[in-house]
């Protein structure tokens, strides 16, 4: 069975944005496992339906790298240098 479309957009969009894999799965469709199932490594590629394609194209569509962070998850860095601290 080849690999789901979807596959191929989901991997370049998360390099392009440097997410983990879980953390892409978990915020897209609440699922840390979803790039794993989609791709295989469990034997047999996941199915996808269409209302989860959607959801995931649509996640992708609207990301924002600026909002707050999950529970648990470290914000990504920053191309901004950190503001200077002002001594007290």
């Amino acid at each position: 069975m080849d690999s789901h479309p979807l596959l191929a957009d989901v991997l370049a969009f998360v390099e392009t944005h440097g997410l983990k894999e879980s953390t892409f799965g978990r915020l897209a469709v609440n699922d840390w496992a979803f790039i794993r199932d989609l791709r295989g490594d469990n034997g047999r590629p996941r199915r996808i339906w269409p209302e989860t394609e959607q959801k995931v194209r649509r996640f992708m569509a609207t990301y924002r790298p600026d909002a707050p962070a999950p529970r648990g998850e470290k914000p990504a860095p920053s191309d901004e240098p950190a503001a200077p601290q002002e001594a007290a």
